[in-house]
């Protein structure tokens, strides 16, 4: 139906747009392209779970996520769904969109189309990217001598004999065994170098009017900031 025709609210967006998107999950290429929506992630790991919420919380007890379905089948999440799969995407919204669905539709309801084949001609797709991510916010840390200087300038704030900290780092005129040690920036212990992550998705569609096919794969492969932190997923649709 024509948008003007219809009494509930509903946003949309399409394939090509999220297509333009360099990333891995269809729930992270739709944050901020459709008004009302709430796209977050847990935290920023490459696996994280992407929360989306509807109209935001309707509940501090239960959970808020929206009932999603995918080519008509109910579905947990968008997480699993290449972005390069999908036609469309429409978001029912308020509560004469989502009564047909009943109580599920509660939170909202977000309807999401698939590719469909082309018939007359065989289409190839190939879509490709490779990404490098790298840390934001590097800290300035202090060397061990300007690390013991600070804790014995705070302990002499304290007592005039800091038996504890003497205890521990020396007495003053010991710090000298600290200067010229470089010490360990755990930073780069933690967080290594900039990881590099590709994406490759293939598809193949055409057919006639009577038998139509649709066939593609799609390969990820993402590295976190964080060492041995990251997520690899081979998809295949037929």
């Amino acid at each position: 139906q024509k948008r003007g025709n219809l009494t509930g609210s509903i946003a949309s967006v399409s394939g090509k747009i999220l297509e333009k998107v360099q990333t891995t999950s269809a729930a992270e290429a739709i944050v901020g392209k459709l008004p009302g929506v709430q796209v977050t992630a847990v935290d920023g790991s490459p696996d994280a779970e992407i929360k989306i919420l509807v109209r935001g919380g309707g509940s501090i007890t239960q959970d808020n996520s929206p009932l999603i379905i995918l080519d008509g089948f109910e579905v947990s999440s968008l997480n699993d769904v290449p972005p390069t799969d999908i036609e469309s995407i429409e978001v029912l919204k308020d509560a004469a969109s989502t009564a047909i669905y009943g109580a599920r539709g509660a939170n909202g309801v977000i309807l999401v189309t698939t590719k469909r084949p082309v018939e007359g001609r065989v289409v190839i797709s190939l879509n490709t990217y490779v990404q490098t991510k790298e840390l934001s916010n590097k800290l300035d840390v202090m060397d061990p001598y300007e690390f013991v200087l600070m804790q014995y300038e705070n302990a002499r704030q304290k007592s005039s004999n800091p038996t504890a900290f003497n205890n521990k780092y020396g007495h003053a005129y010991e710090h000298y065994i600290y200067q010229g040690n470089a010490g360990t920036d755990w930073q780069d212990e933690g967080f290594g170098s900039n990881p590099v992550a590709k994406y490759v998705d293939l598809s193949v569609n055409g057919g006639t009017e009577k038998t139509r096919y649709l066939a593609s794969v799609n390969y990820m492969n993402q590295e976190g900031i964080v060492k041995n932190n990251g997520v690899s997923r081979f998809s295949a649709r037929l």
